[in-house]
């Protein structure tokens, strides 16, 4: 008996694109350094010279860049459409709770202030896109994939 399964559509993709996002973002951090990056947001130099700055720095962008990793890879191995979606709905939780932290430290009216600037809206930017595609797929419905033999050629 042929049985088709269910699919999410745009899931592996949009897993792959974030996947690819993160490992890009995490890496560059990790290769630029704390202080190249962290400089041009009004982070003071005794802060910027810590060597357990540095280690606590290394270590958030290196979870980043596995994070990445792994998103890409539930992108392509999670291919059961119900478990897709649960896939999507904790990451877009993941993702709402990223925009919270990235947001209460951000130089805007819902921020402190912590990280000077402008650019300090990147991270929540990002944030909010990514919870956003998540949020999107969690509540896609499923789509039947045609059966294996199924006399269909698409």
């Amino acid at each position: 008996m042929n049985e088709a399964k269910s699919h999410l559509p745009g899931f592996r993709r949009a897993c792959t694109v974030v996947g690819v996002l993160y490992v890009a973002l995490g890496g560059s951090m990790v290769l630029r350094g704390p202080r190249q990056v962290l400089q041009p947001f009004g982070v003071p130099e005794l802060v910027l010279s810590s060597p357990h700055f540095a280690d606590f720095f290394h270590w958030v962008f290196v979870h980043a860049l596995v994070l990445g990793v792994l998103i890409g890879l539930l992108g392509r191995y999670v291919v059961d459409g119900s478990s897709q979606r649960i896939v999507s709905r904790v990451l877009c939780v993941a993702e709402l709770h990223y925009l919270y932290l990235d947001l209460r430290t951000s130089d805007s009216p819902l921020g402190n202030g912590l990280y000077r600037g402008s650019a300090s809206l990147i991270p929540p930017i990002i944030d909010l896109a990514v919870a956003i595609l998540f949020a999107i797929l969690g509540m896609r419905k499923l789509r039947q994939a045609p059966a294996p033999n199924s006399g269909t050629d698409s």
